[in-house]
Order: C-alpha cells, then structure tokens, then sequence
C-alpha cells in the first residue's frame, strides 16, 4: 500500500475508536461538514444528527472489520466494511457497508457511509 492508502486506513481506525466509544469531539473532527449515513431502511442522517444519534445512544456502533485495500480515485477514497450496529431498542445487525472519503489538506474525513447497493451520491465538502 502506499502512503496515501495507508494514511486513510489510519483515519478509518481513528472513526471506528470514535464510533465505538462516542467520542463526539473526535468525530465532530474526522465527519466532512456535509457527512452523510444513510441506512438501508432509507433514513438518512445529517453530521450533525448521526452525531447527535451517537451521543443520545440511539445508533450504537459495537464493532467494524478489517478493510481491504481502499480504493482511491483524484481526492476520494472508499472502502468496504461490516459494521455491527444497533439502532434505538432493535436487535444489533451487522450490514456490509460502503464509506466514502474526501482528502482535505493531506487529511481524510468521512463524506459517506452507506450499504453498497445504495448508490453513492455525488457530493462535496
């Protein structure tokens, strides 16, 4: 892997540590101003209200795997992962999941977290 491949597996490592233990600080920090999660029942979540989901405890995320090599195109990285999570009172699922990254000043931030039959919208920070 190169440097640039390895550079956003280090950032996905620090999502999946802010995911996991809420750390709203941290994600505030690695979610581009535009972030978008968008489940696979068709609701959709703002940055903001992903955050705010996270820190009320509705959506807990408890584990994501190991990603293969990301795919990198100009400024923009994905990678395909499982996520176990758990929305509100309902039984924990685990979904594979497409996340989309945006390189902003050598750094990368999530732009996009969905199911990879989703089609992934065209955005920018």
């Amino acid at each position: 892997m190169d440097a640039n491949q390895l550079a956003l597996i280090a950032c996905y490592q620090q999502l999946v540590t802010a995911l996991t233990t809420q750390d709203i600080c941290q994600l505030d920090r690695l979610l581009a101003t535009t972030a978008e999660l968008h489940l696979i029942n068709g609701r959709t979540y703002t940055k903001y209200d992903w955050i705010d989901a996270i820190q009320n405890e509705t959506l807990r995320y408890q584990a994501c795997s190991t990603p293969d090599a990301p795919q990198l195109t100009a400024s923009r990285g994905t990678l395909q992962v499982q996520v176990k999570w758990q929305i509100q009172a309902g039984a924990a699922q685990t979904d594979q999941q497409r996340l989309t990254f945006m390189q902003d000043c050598n750094s990368w931030r999530l732009l996009d977290q969905c199911s990879p039959v989703i089609p992934a919208i065209e955005k920018s920070d």
